[in-house]
C-alpha cells in the first residue's frame, strides 16, 4: 500500500531536517569556540590590561584622596580662597583620570572596555565587548 505524501510534509519533513542540523552544527561551533576562548593565551593582552588597571587605580585614589585633602586644605590655607583652588586642581584631577579610563580600549577587542553605546561602567571588570576580564592576564 502506497501513501501519497503531500508538499505539506515534504516542507514539514526538510523544516525537521534543517533544524536538526542546525542545532548540531550549532552546538559544534559553541565547543570549538570554548575550546578557542580555554586556548587563548592572555598574556598577550598583559600591556593592556596593565594599563587599563594603572588607570583604574589612579583614578580610585583621586578620588579617596578627596576626603583627606578638603579636611586639611582649610587648615593649611586659614580657611581662606586657597581651599577653593585645591578643590578645582582635585576636580581637575578626576576629570582627566576619568577621561582616561572611559577612553582605554580592550586589548582584544579594539573597543572601549566600560562604555556601551551610551552607558559608561566603571566599576565593571569585564569588557563590555567580548568579555574579557581585567585580570585575565594573571590568572
Amino acid at each position: 500500500v502506497w501513501e501519497t505524501t503531500t508538499t505539506q510534509d515534504i516542507g514539514t519533513f526538510y523544516d525537521a531536517i534543517k533544524a536538526h542540523f542546525f542545532t548540531f552544527f550549532y552546538a559544534l561551533i559553541q565547543e570549538v569556540r570554548m575550546e578557542e576562548k580555554k586556548t587563548e593565551d592572555f598574556s598577550k593582552f598583559a600591556l593592556g590590561l596593565r594599563k587599563l588597571r594603572r588607570r583604574r587605580w589612579f583614578l580610585w585614589g583621586v578620588i579617596l584622596v578627596y576626603v583627606p585633602l578638603i579636611w586639611l586644605a582649610p587648615r593649611l590655607t586659614n580657611f581662606g580662597f586657597q581651599t577653593s583652588k585645591v578643590f578645582i586642581v582635585w576636580f581637575l584631577f578626576v576629570l582627566v583620570s576619568s577621561i582616561l579610563v572611559a577612553t582605554g580600549k580592550c586589548p582584544r577587542c579594539g573597543k572601549l572596555f566600560y562604555i556601551k553605546e551610551l552607558a559608561l561602567f566603571y566599576l565593571r571588570r569585564r569588557c563590555l565587548h567580548c568579555g574579557l576580564h581585567i585580570t585575565a592576564d594573571k590568572k
